[in-house]
Parts: structure tokens; C-alpha cells; sequence
């Protein structure tokens, strides 16, 4: 597919990131704060979607395109 949130890792940090920021006491009140709260995520996570996309992909021609586990 064009477009699959399955096959997106962006979208899976960005996801991580606004799961971060609804935790907090207060949102980020500017750019700086935010910044600040997307390099908190961890390499190790990265890493781990970055190593991830070549499964994800094989999923997702074995599934025609269809839905996968992600």
C-alpha cells in the first residue's frame, strides 16, 4: 500500500511521543520543550523499528497488502 501505518516507523514515534506528552503534568509550551521531549526517546527504540521495517514489509506482501499484527 501507499500509505500504511504498518509499514511507517515515523508514525510510531510520533505515536510514542504523544503517548509521552499526555503523561505529563503540562503539555510542552513551545518548540525548545518538545524538541526536548522527542530526543528523550531512546535509541535503543529507534533501533529497534528501524531493524524492524524488513519484517514489517514481508508481512505485509504476505498479507496481500491486508492487515498485519502492527
Amino acid at each position: 500500500p501507499a500509505y500504511s501505518h504498518d509499514l511507517s516507523q515515523i508514525e510510531h514515534l510520533w505515536n510514542q511521543l504523544k503517548t509521552t506528552i499526555s503523561h505529563r503534568l503540562s503539555s510542552p509550551c513551545n518548540r525548545s520543550e518538545l524538541i526536548a521531549e522527542w530526543g528523550n526517546i531512546p535509541q535503543a527504540r529507534i533501533r529497534t523499528l528501524c531493524n524492524s521495517i524488513r519484517r514489517r514489509c514481508t508481512e505485509c506482501v504476505v498479507a496481500r497488502g491486508g492487515h498485519t499484527q502492527h
